[in-house]
């Protein structure tokens, strides 16, 4: 393995994705039709209870977690990842599609936090020049549980680094994956002629459902 595989890992989410989405424009959902990938951007509104993420609280219809190994020689490994997700609507005017984010890879808002898997105790250089120890965070109970969910193996001289992805309500997001068609029965509600239909949107074999946030 190269020195700079040793030193890089390619992940689940953030900036692989993002990169990967900025070569797509998004386009009109009128423009596209049946069993076909699709790009489209909107705003999130929820059709299910919100979720909890397991590590900052933050209400959501999607969440995912990375853990990633951080080694004393500067390498880091994506170890594993866990999601979950709940169906939610992109809406864009007067449009809209179903999203359903399960498998989802996203480039969205995150929080990280690096803790040790046991107490450590480390040197530390105190601001008056003398010399200390610190000891790194260790993991709390439910971010051990959580980390043990994912069923890994990190050596015990490392660090983790737990990174949340969450997609909040009424976050705008541009959307890529494949795109099937449904009745839209909230739209037969307020009145269509004729029976009306929306995309649903969701992760295929050759179609991953990617994700990020329009802004990027």
């Amino acid at each position: 393995m190269s020195w700079w595989r040793r030193l890089w890992w390619p992940t689940t989410h953030g900036e692989p994705v993002a990169r990967q989405l900025a070569r797509v424009q998004p386009r009109p959902f009128a423009e596209f039709g049946e069993g076909g990938v699709v790009c489209i951007a909107g705003t999130v509104d929820p059709l299910e209870a919100l979720l909890e993420a397991p590590l900052t609280g933050r209400r959501c219809v999607y969440w995912a977690v990375t853990a990633t190994e951080l080694r004393w020689n500067l390498s880091s490994y994506e170890r594993g990842s866990r999601d979950q997700g709940v169906p939610f609507l992109l809406v864009d005017g007067g449009s809209r599609a179903r999203v359903i984010p399960e498998g989802a890879r996203v480039a969205v808002p995150f929080d990280t936090r690096i803790r040790a898997l046991m107490p450590v105790v480390v040197p530390l250089k105190l601001s008056a020049g003398g010399w200390g120890v610190a000891e790194p965070p260790v993991m709390s109970t439910g971010e051990r549980a959580l980390y043990d969910s994912l069923q890994i193996r990190i050596m015990s001289t490392s660090r983790v680094r737990l990174t949340e992805y969450v997609i909040e309500p009424e976050m705008s997001i541009v959307v890529q994956g494949h795109a099937e068609q449904e009745p839209d029965d909230q739209a037969a509600e307020v009145g269509y002629r004729e029976a009306p239909t929306r995309l649903v949107v969701s992760s295929a074999r050759r179609a991953p459902l990617l994700v990020r946030t329009a802004n990027r």
